[in-house]
């Protein structure tokens, strides 16, 4: 039971990566991990771009919670902020509330397979094109997340488990439908996978690593604009009430990677009764 209930944790850790940082290990600390009733993270990226203000990126706040053995609900609120004083923009601001994630992950029983389903609610405002911009930046394969007048659908199949080195690993795949509500523009079908590890340092120290990518079916474009991958690694310390960590993201397009140097990630998590 121990074995399954630890696999069930896994599957919460694919939405998205960087919550192999926020959750609770597997193994040690398990049985604790079955009393919390949720849990509350936050993210804060900052992507490397020249000539921004240092409070430049975007902040993801989430919230997980059990519905029973087999399912999980995960909710997200998307923050993108821009900032640039030159003389082209002559401290332009601009603050954008994102479009909210809700989705739920399924588990089967005694398997190490699960799935996971969600959508995207479309309340981004279209007159902030810059911090919109900026919060695609931070994480460029959370599509939809700052999009104006876009409903997203998203779907996927994963595999998770526990090696017995101590290395939990998870993995999945699965389609992304954005649908524009304004009237303008057509439906596109995106193809995304994901794949993770984490490994414990120690009793509190955990290190993450991570590789995702999106595709978009039938773009009819360049490869390297259709395709979008990026890499992620980080650490979190455990200090039983709260969990802090920080984490460093790569686009591994060489279009990207000419825009934006890198992404810098500060987590924190803690439990809710």
């Amino acid at each position: 039971m121990r074995v399954r209930r630890s696999l069930h944790r896994l599957r919460v850790l694919s939405i998205p990566m960087v919550f192999f940082l926020l959750y609770p290990l597997a193994g040690p600390g398990t049985a604790r991990a079955q009393e919390i009733g949720g849990r509350l993270g936050i993210e804060i990226l900052k992507p490397g771009i020249d000539a921004t203000k240092m409070f430049n990126g975007a902040a993801f706040l989430h919230y997980t919670r059990d519905l029973g053995e087999r399912y999980t609900l995960h909710v997200s609120l998307p923050l993108a902020r821009f900032h640039k004083d030159t003389a082209i923009f002559d401290d332009e601001s601009e603050l954008l509330l994102g479009n909210p994630y809700v989705g739920a992950v399924r588990s089967e029983e005694d398997s190490p397979l699960f799935f996971r389903g969600g959508l995207r609610l479309p309340i981004a405002s279209s007159e902030r094109p810059f911090a919109q911009l900026m919060g695609s930046y931070a994480d460029l394969t959370r599509v939809g997340a700052f999009g104006s007048r876009t409903f997203l659908l998203e779907g996927a199949a994963g595999y998770g488990g526990v090696l017995e080195n101590g290395v939990e690993y998870t993995g999945s795949a699965g389609p992304l439908v954005s649908i524009p509500t304004g009237g303008d523009g057509d439906s596109e079908l995106y193809l995304g996978a994901a794949v993770s590890a984490r490994y414990p340092l120690g009793e509190s120290l955990l290190s993450a690593v991570g590789f995702s990518g999106l595709y978009r079916m039938g773009g009819g474009s360049s490869a390297g604009d259709d395709l979008i991958m990026q890499g992620t690694a980080g650490l979190a310390y455990d200090l039983g009430w709260i969990r802090p960590g920080i984490s460093g993201r790569l686009p591994l397009n060489r279009d990207w990677a000419d825009a934006v140097d890198g992404v810098l990630g500060l987590h924190l998590s803690l439990p809710l009764p």
